[in-house]
């Protein structure tokens, strides 16, 4: 939810109609809730009531009424309500809903740091899609631009882990087969030899993969694995057993959920036109559900949008729409982990007039100490016009190595964005 805003207040008078089984039914609605990725509810019992059946039953407070309706308060985004509500009226057998619009003055919750009892084998996702060192790299990549992850680990026939291939491996070094006449519209010279250079047919994923791997065990606690992955500017760690065996994978965001229940529905994959050409406007390749913020949002508001979306980004703007900067979970990481903290001697040099450090160490300070979107987001930000052609933006990313680029209007404001998914997507054979 927003910080401040409008809302949709749903309340649900429930009662426990005679001979009904199956558990308590505000309970039930509550979980369901949970479920689905609610922001939050409350019941209260109620001490006195009368419905349709013309009966005032009444209690004590320090009595239990089972028969008496319980009410349910949720207020959440229109959204979704719209999307949850359905699910709520199935299990309401006996009761009322009312829904009523609402001026959220204010919405904020704390974030803590990682927990230090979590351990990465609770957090990490277990399921996980491997290649081969002998995987044709065309197979690779029509399978990577279909799925939401963006590395896959590489294993031996014993399930070792041997390597990882990321989308970044697939752009730098790997041989990403690309449309002919898509390649020879650009007419870009850099990005024409760059281009060039990938196409590279039955290339293995063995030749682009990442080697050695950095790994980690379940048993390690999430803490250490946020300092590993900030000490060696890695976004995701494959997760291997006492003989490296893999048995899942933990990524930044797996870590970020473990302070924070995201609430926003995932973000969804936009139908991309039948043909692109380098001259096509990126307006067409573009996805226009950006994840934003206000430059004021607090810390829990940044947690939750940037683990609520498969880009691990959210966008920060102004009241205009105009982009300020980006904040990533790398930042969000750094935030959380108590051992990303500089000193409090450092800290102290950074704020005294005239006796700054270097902008890195200013920016460390900033990341690991900030409480709003404004202190942890990037300004180093690439955007485009929405009339920029495909070609120009693409060699935008590729030379400033940006994952995403924000697409704005003449005025300068956010219509939408184009990532390295889309990238793939349009360069990548169908």
């Amino acid at each position: 939810m927003q910080l401040a805003g409008r809302a949709k207040q749903v309340t649900i008078f429930v009662g426990h109609p005679p001979g009904e089984s199956g558990g308590t039914p505000y309970l039930r609605i509550l979980d369901r809730l949970k479920a689905e990725g609610a922001a939050g509810a409350t019941a209260f019992r109620a001490v006195a009531a009368f419905g349709a059946r013309a009966h005032v039953h009444t209690a004590r407070l320090a009595d239990v009424a089972p028969d008496l309706p319980v009410m349910i308060v949720w207020i959440d985004t229109a959204e979704r309500v719209a999307r949850i509500l359905p699910h709520i009226r199935a299990l309401v057998a006996e009761g009322l809903i009312a829904v009523a619009d609402v001026d959220v003055e204010l919405y904020t919750t704390a974030v803590r740091d990682l927990p230090p009892a979590a351990t990465v084998g609770e957090v990490m996702t277990r399921s996980v899609v491997t290649v081969q060192p002998d995987t044709p790299i065309v197979e690779l990549i029509r399978d990577l631009v279909q799925r939401p992850f963006r590395a896959v680990p590489v294993i031996d026939a014993e399930r070792r882990v041997v390597g990882i291939v990321t989308n970044g491996d697939l752009v730098r070094r790997g041989g990403l087969p690309v449309r002919l006449e898509l390649l020879q519209t650009f007419e870009t010279p850099a990005l024409h030899d760059q281009l060039a250079r990938l196409v590279a047919p039955h290339r293995l994923v063995g030749e682009i993969m990442t080697h050695p791997v950095v790994t980690v065990s379940p048993d390690l606690d999430v803490r250490h694995a946020a300092e590993l992955m900030i000490k060696r500017r890695l976004k995701r760690l494959p997760v291997v057993d006492a003989e490296g065996r893999l048995v899942g994978i933990v990524s930044r965001v797996d870590l970020l959920k473990t302070v924070t229940t995201p609430a926003t529905a995932p973000m969804p994959e936009e139908p991309q036109p039948a043909h692109v050409t380098g001259a096509t406007p990126v307006r067409s390749i573009m996805t226009t559900t950006v994840p934003t913020l206000p430059a004021d949002a607090p810390l829990p508001q940044v947690v939750n949008a940037v683990a609520s979306t498969r880009l691990n980004r959210a966008v920060v703007v102004d009241a205009e729409r105009r982009v300020l900067g980006i904040v990533t979970d790398a930042e969000l990481v750094e935030r959380l982990t108590p051992q990303a903290r500089p000193g409090v001697l450092t800290v102290l040099m950074e704020r005294i007039p005239f006796v700054h450090g270097s902008q890195e160490a200013e920016e460390a300070v900033r990341h690991t100490t900030g409480t709003r979107a404004r202190d942890l987001m990037q300004t180093d930000v690439v955007t485009a016009r929405e009339d920029e052609p495909v070609r120009d933006v693409l060699a935008a990313m590729l030379d400033k190595n940006k994952k995403l680029v924000p697409i704005v209007d003449e005025a300068g404001r956010l219509t939408g964005m184009v990532d390295r998914a889309d990238l793939l997507r349009v360069l990548a054979e169908g």
